[in-house]
């Protein structure tokens, strides 16, 4: 099985391309997902059709983003005629999380107190109630 999901933040806007051939919106875009308070790796990521569109309207630079899709790995001859490996996740959807200036302001959601229970307040249970044995 070939998932990848990831929370991050965009590095850059969206690079927007349509390819000649084909027509299709191709969007490049690399993810920041903090590894530690220190460290974070920089996943490249590509995605196309109304996804790509999305992203171009929709997402910039510093935008927290969530992304579903699979890892595909590939190589080319760089002008050294070196080969160059490459890996990157072609996404599949993404989630709009909350940007960085929203992330500024003061939440806007709804606190509700948990209800607490304990075992004891659920009083005795005869095995014969039980699903499973």
């Amino acid at each position: 099985m070939n998932v990848w999901i990831g929370v991050g933040r965009l590095t850059a806007d969206p690079e927007i391309r349509v390819a000649s051939e084909s027509q299709k919106t191709i969007a490049r875009f690399s993810v920041a997902i903090n590894r530690n308070r220190q460290d974070a790796d920089f996943i490249n990521c590509v995605a196309f059709d109304k996804t790509a569109e999305l992203l171009e309207k929709y997402f910039h630079k510093g935008d927290r983003i969530g992304i579903q899709g699979r890892i595909q790995t590939g190589s080319y001859k760089n002008r050294d005629g070196q080969t160059v490996r490459t890996t990157e996740v072609m996404v599949s959807s993404i989630e709009f999380l909350q940007d960085k200036k929203a992330e500024a302001e003061p939440a806007r959601t709804s606190y509700t107190e948990p209800v607490q229970q304990t075992f004891a307040d659920l009083g005795e249970v005869d095995d014969d109630e039980l699903p499973f044995k």
